[in-house]
């Protein structure tokens, strides 16, 4: 115990030696990390909106005009066990012509001679994938009494399109950032473990090992990592309450998410002040 607290304090003396370049430090990674921690969320709520939306597509099974009801009974039950087919709803020819004849404006059965639309079996999905739909079509369009299976399937491409463009140009933002502001850190942390070199090496005559030595460091590197994550995790739950104020809608980001901005906040700039660390060479005899 006393062992652990010699390397807790002489991290933290580390740290306070220069407390200047400590906060330069901590605020330079907290802003990154929360900028960061600002896109990943951002890209979490765009997916998060694709799902709403690809939820309110739906896959329309068209009947056959001479379909019996027990064929109809039998595709709806069929649907009904697909996997990620939230619901079925039976749409009749009658419906459907009311529905289109009031947006158009038109009476359509009279511009048609009849009424074109048939009957048609509704099908609203929950966490399916556009090449599950394309199998689910294709399985159906076989099936006795199907005329065929319609979908915005274009419309569901291009969402899928613009989710990967958007994740991946997000993706090479954050670690662009991560990279420079890790590389400010390690240059302010050697620029901290040159000041107190002396006393290390003095620390090393009188006997202390080398592990020690990479534990104080890590130590050191993980208070600054932390200390810049929770400001990061802060910055992110008041950017998400600002966002709330203004266009009065709420974002529910989960609890593992700050936990997450924390946790790299550390894991990054513990090898980070070990590299520091021998680039100012404390760990040669």
């Amino acid at each position: 115990m006393k062992g652990m607290w010699f390397h807790f304090r002489q991290g933290w003396q580390t740290l306070h030696a220069r407390p200047g370049l400590s906060v330069l430090a901590v605020l330079m990674l907290a802003f990154v990390l929360w900028l960061c921690a600002a896109l990943l969320g951002t890209l979490f709520l765009l997916h998060s909106l694709q799902r709403t939306f690809l939820q309110d597509l739906a896959a329309d099974i068209e009947l056959q005009q001479d379909v019996t009801d027990m064929q109809m009974a039998r595709i709806a039950d069929r649907a009904k066990h697909w996997s990620g087919v939230a619901e079925v709803s039976f749409v009749s020819p009658d419906s459907a012509l009311r529905l289109h004849s009031t947006e158009v404006g038109e009476d359509l059965e009279a511009i048609f001679g009849g009424n074109p639309f048939p009957p048609v079996l509704r099908l609203r999905f929950e966490g399916v994938s556009l090449s599950g739909v394309d199998s689910l079509a294709l399985e159906a369009a076989t099936w006795e009494g199907v005329a065929g299976v319609v979908y915005p399937r274009e419309i569901w491409q291009r969402l899928d399109e613009l989710a990967l463009k958007i994740q991946d140009r997000i993706g090479l933002v954050t670690l662009g950032l991560l990279l420079i502001s890790l590389f400010m850190v390690a240059l302010v942390m050697r620029a901290q473990f040159a000041g107190r070199s002396r006393e290390w090496r003095l620390l090393r005559l009188l006997g202390m090992e080398r592990r020690s030595l990479h534990f104080v460091t890590g130590v050191q590197a993980a208070l600054l990592g932390l200390g810049a994550g929770i400001i990061a995790a802060l910055g992110v739950g008041v950017l998400v309450s600002v966002y709330h104020f203004v266009f009065l809608e709420t974002i529910n980001l989960p609890a593992w998410f700050y936990a997450a901005t924390i946790f790299v906040g550390v894991v990054l700039t513990i090898p980070v002040g070990l590299i520091s660390a021998r680039r100012v060479k404390l760990f040669e005899e």
